[in-house]
């Protein structure tokens, strides 16, 4: 996938250099096809180095079929808001209610039920975000 700029300037077989995007040429480049929510997805990069740089501290297990899921949404023209399909990691301290724990960085909150998710977590699905990960603290 290219490192995208403009509806014009895909270049088959170049790879996607997410590091580079903003969020208006990704929300342009999924909204012109250029790539997908599950391109976009940054699980190979974090397993290449997460054991050095700790940064993550789970990740989603339901992150690429929800990308996938996205990507069809897009194609039937279903788009739930700005941030369709663009994936992001939040901070163990916000709850999300699926498979990641929500610890703050504690060992004693593992497995720990909440009832609510957290507000930003809400709003952020709400606007078709693919939730990938909860970044580790410093703690």
């Amino acid at each position: 996938m290219p490192e995208y700029s403009s509806t014009k300037e895909a270049i088959p077989g170049a790879v996607l250099v997410v590091d580079t995007l903003d969020l208006e040429r990704i929300s342009r480049g999924l909204g012109d096809g250029v790539f997908t929510s599950e391109d976009l997805l940054y699980l190979s990069r974090i397993s290449q180095v997460n054991d050095q740089v700790r940064a993550v501290g789970c990740v989603n297990p339901e992150a690429k079929s929800i990308a996938i899921r996205r990507d069809q949404e897009r194609r039937d023209g279903n788009v739930h808001g700005a941030l369709h399909g663009i994936p992001f990691l939040v901070k163990d301290t916000f709850v999300t209610l699926n498979q990641m724990d929500t610890t703050g960085g504690s060992y004693a909150l593992a497995g720990a039920r909440y009832e609510f998710e957290s507000t930003i977590t809400t709003k952020l699905r709400g606007a078709g975000a693919t939730i990938q990960g909860k970044t580790n603290l410093s703690e």
